[in-house]
This record gives C-alpha cells, sequence and structure tokens, in this order.
C-alpha cells in the first residue's frame, strides 16, 4: 500500500506502507516518516489488473 500526503514544508510525498490492520473502521499503517495527528493522507491501495474477456479460455458451447 502506499501513503500519499505533504510534509511539514507542504512537499508532496508517495511512501511505501506496511498495512497492520485494515477494516471498516479504518486502517493502520507503519510508515517511515512521523506525521502530525492532523495529517490528511491518501492511501492507494495496488490491484493485479482484471483479466480480459478475451484473455479467457472458451468452452464449446
Amino acid at each position: 500500500m502506499f501513503v500519499r500526503s505533504r510534509d511539514e514544508k507542504g512537499k508532496e510525498f508517495l511512501e511505501f506502507a506496511t498495512a497492520l490492520n485494515v477494516s471498516a473502521g479504518g486502517a493502520l499503517v507503519a510508515v517511515r516518516r512521523s506525521l502530525p495527528l492532523s495529517a490528511q493522507v491518501s492511501l492507494e491501495i495496488p490491484s493485479a489488473p482484471l483479466a480480459s474477456a478475451a484473455a479467457l479460455p472458451k468452452a464449446p458451447i
């Protein structure tokens, strides 16, 4: 997972993070830098590409 936010100087950063707990109530992530409690962050969770219908084998009908 990736965390996108701004540092104390207002510069945007994107950092790899480790998801420790993800639930309907929120997420606990570990990052290398210190973030203030008031920091606004965006979480980006990469996913595998969807298989296209053309790549799937076709069964005779």
